[in-house]
């Protein structure tokens, strides 16, 4: 299976793991051919609402009386179900390095812009086809959340890293 692949697509995917992901970021390099790349999307820790968790006492991960009360069956599926890692832009771009990949772009996205164009079309994240997000009518927050992250993209939703395989 080595170099069979042209593209690998790691959407929301990363944060999840419950091992450092050294070793399948090196796996993924050796299947993805010359020229090919990996396209890694995951949340920003630095996501403006998360930022702000902790100014009003608040944690972002799950109540520790709740998480730590539960049958051994739910803690484990929670372990996989949650997050167990955000990352900031440069972290994301020092582990896909450290793969031996070459990183070519970073972004820092939006819920709602588009992640990639695949054959001709838009490939938007998941989270813009969220039910509660399309109807959600908080328009004010919208408005304040466009802007504060217009003129601070580091604090936008998720991070989009690029990287290609070049030849040995």
């Amino acid at each position: 299976m080595e170099g069979q692949f042209d593209l690998v697509l790691l959407t929301d995917v990363l944060e999840h793991f419950t091992n450092n992901p050294d070793k399948s970021l090196k796996r993924i390099k050796r299947v993805i051919a010359n020229g090919g790349a990996l396209i890694i999307t995951t949340p920003n820790v630095l996501y403006f609402p998360l930022i702000l968790y902790p100014l009003f006492g608040k944690n972002v991960f799950p109540i520790i009386s709740e998480y730590y009360i539960q049958p051994i069956e739910t803690k484990l599926r929670q372990v996989y179900d949650r997050h167990n890692r955000l990352f900031t832009m440069r972290e994301l771009v020092e582990i896909v390095s450290a793969s031996g990949l070459l990183v070519i772009e970073r972004r820092f996205l939006s819920c709602a812009e588009p992640v990639l164009k695949f054959k001709g079309k838009l490939v938007f994240s998941h989270k813009f086809f969220d039910i509660k997000r399309v109807f959600d009518t908080d328009l004010p927050k919208k408005i304040i959340f466009r802007l504060i992250t217009g003129f601070i993209p580091s604090w936008r939703s998720w991070l989009i890293v690029k990287a290609v395989k070049l030849p040995s």
